[in-house]
């Protein structure tokens, strides 16, 4: 690009947005990247990349209760999903909001536990040999506040 004279006029807001675009696009990339990072976090944790994504997608609406907010109803329908349909092929934690939706009146994970019988195995089991998680704060997920002595002080019980 040569230096010079600012653009002026159309332009100059046609570059202006051209550069904005540009910057938007990396941070969306960088967001998406740490959710990924996140996601695979979990998925050695719980040892089940469905169970992660599940996981991630109540994150939003739990974090808003917690911090005193309503959940937005996206969030709620990431929940409500999350937790009772059976979504096959979904990802959750990102999906629009019409996928959930469409999930939302069909089979119910309740349903398969019923039709299994009585004695029903989980098929979740910790994996001892992940490795340590550290949660970091997704932006946007939640704000807890913090309590008086636990910022990095040792506290007497």
């Amino acid at each position: 690009m040569v230096t010079g004279a600012p653009l002026r006029g159309a332009a100059g807001a046609r570059a202006s947005a051209d550069m904005l675009v540009a910057k938007l696009q990396a941070e969306v990339q960088l967001v998406k990247d740490q959710h990924q990072q996140l996601l695979d976090s979990f998925s050695l944790v719980f040892g089940d990349p469905n169970l992660a994504d599940r996981v991630l997608a109540i994150v939003p609406a739990l974090g808003a209760l917690l911090a005193g907010r309503a959940p937005s109803h996206v969030d709620v329908l990431r929940r409500n999903v999350a937790l009772h349909a059976v979504a096959p092929g979904c990802r959750l934690s990102t999906a629009p909001a019409d996928l959930p939706r469409a999930h939302q009146k069909g089979p119910r994970l309740e349903g398969r536990a019923v039709e299994a019988g009585d004695r029903v195995q989980p098929k979740f089991v910790w994996n001892v040999e992940a490795p340590v998680f550290v949660p970091w704060r997704a932006p946007g997920c939640w704000e807890l506040p913090s309590l008086p002595g636990t910022m990095g002080e040792d506290v007497e019980l």
